[in-house]
């Protein structure tokens, strides 16, 4: 039997152990990923097989691999390599002692250690294991039962301990600190022994044969191998009694486990037969982690709360309150069920169906329900639940209602609507008025579950636009949104509509792409522009972080006291309860570096389900995190100074800089060390006593200083992350440096040299009165020049505007030729009709002409420069159909039973509203008919006028079944009278002429398959 809460005690079972059990993710065998970063040698690592960890007291993160070391402060990886000074290239271990120092450690070349200026070996070929006993580095040489302190330049031997006296040491009291280490014994056999900071050593015993002894930080656990049903026994080295407990499988008794982890929060991470392992606090069950690593070896938890997992296929970083993502192609929406299972509407990939168990099934959809079932896949935004348990999912070709029974239905095919639907971009239900809205073309349709009545309400204003968003504000009113023609409030009560444009009544955004109601605060638009807030107090609209999101917002939810806003660049979170209290609009960024692994999260679907869970969709993923986890607390950045000019900066701090004797000049260097942080960080920095002031905030990592006198100086830096949640929340790091310039560039030296500079004074400023008369008139031929300049520019534009003037005239006497050349061949067949005595027929064509006639008046009126110039000179696409059609059957009645002809437009097109250049088909139809048709002898012509919308505006297409282009040219080379298709000609050189004026008409003419000729006319 379905249940929900099931379904989500797996889905966030392993990030959130501090969660109740139906917060929790799914186990290994669902599709859920758990929200992690993979670093390998094309990120920047030293080499993919990562052998040792550590975070330093500065906040870097430290790794030893086969070939090298690497620090990396969030960003950027350093690495440091045998060239370096490094004692090896494999670093198995990593300690920091008390003044800063990393120290590091090889299996054989030996050990070294890094200041933070240059590595230096202490000790070569030999191999220890690094332990830091009261403060103090030290190695224990595991072959000689040897104790070696580690000193920064030399290292010696503190203890040797005989198989004896270890054996003596079993069942002493070592005291309360100390190291428990390993030794080897004669004859094969292993030991355990703690040694106290004096060199007591005490607690000796020999390794269990049915434990495992993995280390846990810097202490030694003792976990006992499975015993009955399963369960392991966890004590500290040194204890009697176990204080935690685990349920394993394990394969075969030599199983290994590795590296036991306890995290903050109390949950263990430990590696069990090559599998990443977790055992939440006070839990017995242990639960692997799908996680994609070879040979999985330590965990470290970063001072950030972020996990780290080193392996021999590089390093993950694991965020266990993060985002859990699901894979799924181009996701555009989801709703749950009364069952608990969530309905996931797809863009070209389908319906599908996410079940208690965390499977995703293709839901097979009725082929009746579509036009074209080669469409059936696309849907859209806003998939919605009615009150009665009915689903709805905006289509390509309706709104799909899937009932509670199972049944589907296309609500765009029901008898009461006038026509179809069309695409629906988005739905809503409105509980208080227990209906359900869609979005389409300049409209929104009414649908009643329990009536199944359904209304049409236009929304003319919003024109060829979509409604692609909706809510209701509470207050007695709907708002739509249009993708580009502004916004519509429309009262409930009184059927009113109010419109809000950018252009009528100062819209701040063209259109909006998604609403969401702030119940009795206002309403949040997302807009191509970024984010805006219309107050319910003020009545006006406002923009929102506008430095920070200045890009697309698709993505709208509010999720408690917060506002979660999809950008393109990442996902970010906004404190509402904050921005109405103070109007501070900081924002937490939520993005790759802190557990949130989408692409673009701007589908306009997000879903907060029953359970308080977070849906948010992205390009080809789904991220999900329970409310409660979705944390504001920020994660600034750490700063360091790291190098000036050519010298790096020691770790210890201590000491001053002293700049090479006369050098001045300074640059600094400093870095942020963060793990979790937004991905910009900004500088601000000064220098008491010379620059008292701090800069302006930058992203650059770099300060530069001149001129600086004699004397020691402080430079202070501070971080900072722009406009998130804490952006006062400073890190400073500060270092001195010495100044010590030579006698002659003191302050001193000046007056010491003025007598002499005195005496040249006066020389100066004779030179100088020269100088300035010089600069004086070359200031005065430069300005005449600048005069010439200006007269010349003036001229240059009058003969532009002459030159189009002029091209304007051409357009007009163009028009003027085409215009009689139509006009007299239509006379000539009204003159035939009164020579026949058909004066009915003449009179219907004299009346048809005279409608010619006041169009072509009315498009030359419109004709002018002026009008030409603003793209309002055409004539509408209803008329001009129409005066085509007179042209063709006037030819009709010419050539009786010659050929037919087929007038196609698309029912998108709103002909009265889409206006063209006139007198630019009907040449084409008429040599169709000339060229094509006529000389065909058969009476079997046809000529298609298909009228169809592009992006950019309309097309024509003119195609007939004639001859084709090739026999009209050998037929023309061979007639005595030859045809000339003088109105192309004339159109061709009114299209060039209009491309200066910026009316862009394209002209294509080809071959048509079979026979005949296919012209293309683009009026874009």
């Amino acid at each position: 039997m379905s249940h929900p809460v099931l379904f989500l005690a797996c889905l966030l079972a392993a990030c959130a152990s501090s969660l109740p059990a139906q917060h929790l993710m799914p186990p290994l065998s669902n599709p859920m990923r758990l929200p992690q970063r993979p670093f390998t040698v094309h990120d920047g690592l030293a080499q993919q097989q990562v052998m040792s960890m550590l975070q330093d007291s500065r906040g870097y993160l430290w790794f030893g691999t086969k070939n090298g070391v690497s620090k990396f402060d969030g960003r950027y990886f350093e690495n440091f390599f045998v060239e370096d000074g490094l004692p090896g290239r494999h670093v198995n271990q990593l300690l920091e002692d008390k003044a800063g120092n990393i120290w590091a450690f090889t299996p054989k070349e030996g050990i070294g250690h890094f200041d933070g200026v240059r590595w230096r070996v202490v000790c070569q070929a030999v191999e220890m294991q690094g332990f830091m006993l009261d403060s103090l580095v030290c190695g224990w040489e595991v072959k000689t039962n040897t104790i070696w302190q580690l000193l920064p330049d030399t290292a010696v031997v503190f203890k040797i301990f005989t198989e004896q006296a270890l054996r003596n040491a079993a069942g002493e009291t070592g005291g309360p600190t100390g190291v428990f280490l390993h030794c080897k014994l004669p004859g094969g056999k292993e030991g355990i022994f703690k040694i106290s900071p004096g060199g007591k050593i005490s607690d000796f015993r020999e390794l269990p044969e049915n434990s495992w002894l993995p280390k846990c930080g810097d202490r030694q656990l003792e976990i006992s191998k499975p015993g009955a049903g399963g369960v392991s026994h966890i004590r500290w080295a040194g204890d009697e009694a176990p204080f935690d407990s685990v349920r394993l499988k394990i394969k075969t008794s030599d199983a290994q486990l590795y590296h036991w982890f306890y995290a903050k929060n109390g949950d263990a991470y430990f590696a069990l037969e090559n599998v990443p392992m977790r055992k939440p606090a006070g839990k017995m069950e242990a639960q692997p982690l799908p996680l994609p690593v070879a040979n999985p070896q330590e965990w470290l938890e970063d001072a950030e709360g972020a996990l780290w997992l080193r392996s021999e296929s590089g390093l993950h970083q694991f965020f266990p309150a993060g985002f859990s993502q699901l894979d799924v192609p181009s996701p555009w929406s989801m709703v749950e069920d009364e069952a608990g299972d969530f309905w996931i509407a797809t863009f070209g990939h389908g319906l599908r169906r996410l079940d208690e168990h965390g499977q995703i099934e293709l839901v097979a959809l009725p082929e009746l329900l579509f036009d074209l079932p080669e469409l059936a896949g696309n849907f859209y935004f806003g998939c919605s639940k009615d009150h009665l348990g009915n689903l709805y999912f905006p289509h390509s070709e309706g709104l799909i209602i899937r009932r509670k029974n199972g049944q589907f239905e296309n609500l765009g095919r029901r008898a009461e609507v006038e026509q179809r639907l069309g695409t629906v971009l988005f739905s809503l239900f409105d509980p208080e008025k227990k209906q359900v809205l869609a979005g389409m073309r300049a409209a929104v349709i009414f649908y009643q579950p329990q009536t199944a009545q359904l209304r049409y309400f236009p929304l003319p204003a919003f024109g060829s636009s979509n409604v692609v968003g909706m809510a209701a504000d509470g207050r007695g009113n709907y708002w739509f949104a249009s993708s580009r023609n502004g916004i519509a409030r429309w009262d409930i009560a009184t059927g009113e509509v109010e419109y809000f444009q950018k252009e009528k009544n100062s819209l701040p955004f063209d259109g909006a792409w998604c609403i969401e109601n702030e119940p009795g605060k206002g309403l949040w638009f997302g807009a191509p522009d970024g984010l805006y807030f219309y107050s319910h107090t003020s009545k006006a609209f406002q923009k929102i972080a506008a430095d920070r999101l200045p890009n697309f917002v698709l993505n709208l939810k509010i999720v408690d006291s917060l506002l979660m806003i999809g950008e393109q660049t990442g996902l970010y979170a906004l404190n509402l309860n904050a921005f109405h209290a103070t109007g501070a609009d900081r924002l937490k960024a939520f993005n790759q570096l802190n557990g949130f692994g989408g692409v673009e999260p701007n589908q306009n679907g997000a879903l907060l389900d029953s359970k308080g869970n977070y849906w948010v969709l992205c390009t080809d993923q789904i991220l999900c995190v329970h409310k409660s986890q979705i944390s504001l607390d920020d994660n600034p950045a750490k700063v360091r100074i790291w190098k000036i000019n050519r010298e790096r900066v020691p770790f210890s701090g201590g000491g001053v800089v002293h700049l090479p004797k006369s050098e001045n000049e300074i640059i600094i260097r400093f870095e942020g060390i963060g793990f979790q942080r937004p991905l910009r960080t900004q500088y601000s920095w000064r220098l008491p006593g010379f620059r008292n002031k701090w800069s302006e905030w930058s992203e650059d990592e770099i300060a530069f200083l001149s001129t600086l006198p004699s004397g020691k100086y402080q430079f202070e830096v501070r971080s900072r992350h722009p406009g998130s949640v804490d952006s006062t929340d400073y890190r400073t790091d500060r270092f001195a440096f010495l100044v010590s310039l030579p006698f002659y560039r003191q302050p001193h030296f000046f007056k010491n040299a003025f007598l002499g500079g005195l005496a040249l004074a006066g020389l100066v400023l004779v030179v100088l009165l020269f100088y300035l008369k010089a600069r004086r008139e070359a200031r005065q031929e430069h300005l005449r020049a600048e005069e010439q300049n200006r007269q010349a520019h003036l001229a240059r534009l009058e003969a532009r505007e002459q030159e189009l003037q002029m091209k304007y005239y051409q357009i007009q006497t163009l028009l003027a030729q085409l215009n009689p050349h139509f006009l007299f061949n239509l006379l000539e067949t009204i003159k035939d009709f009164v020579r026949k005595n058909q004066s009915s027929l003449a009179a219907e064509h004299i009346d048809r002409l005279s409608k010619l006639m006041r169009h072509f008046l009315e498009s030359s009126i419109r004709s002018d420069l002026q009008k030409i110039r603003e793209g309002a000179h055409g004539i509408s696409l209803a008329a001009e159909i129409e005066l085509l059609t007179y042209y063709i059957e006037l030819e009709q009645v010419q050539k009786p039973g010659m050929f037919r002809y087929i007038v196609e437009q698309d029912e998108a097109l709103q002909l009265a509203n889409i206006f063209i250049t006139p007198m630019i088909i009907q040449p084409f139809v008429e040599n169709a008919i000339k060229r094509g048709i006529e000389p065909r002898q058969d009476k079997a012509g046809m000529i298609w006028l298909k009228f169809l919308p592009t992006i950019e505006g309309v097309r024509c297409v003119v195609e007939d079944n004639g001859i084709g282009r090739e026999a009209s040219r050998r037929l023309q080379a061979q007639s005595e009278w030859k045809y000339e298709p003088r109105g192309t000609a004339l159109v061709g050189d009114r299209v060039r002429l209009l491309r200066d004026f910026g009316v862009d008409i394209q002209i294509e003419t080809c071959d048509r398959a079979g026979g005949g000729t296919v012209v293309t006319i683009d009026f874009n």
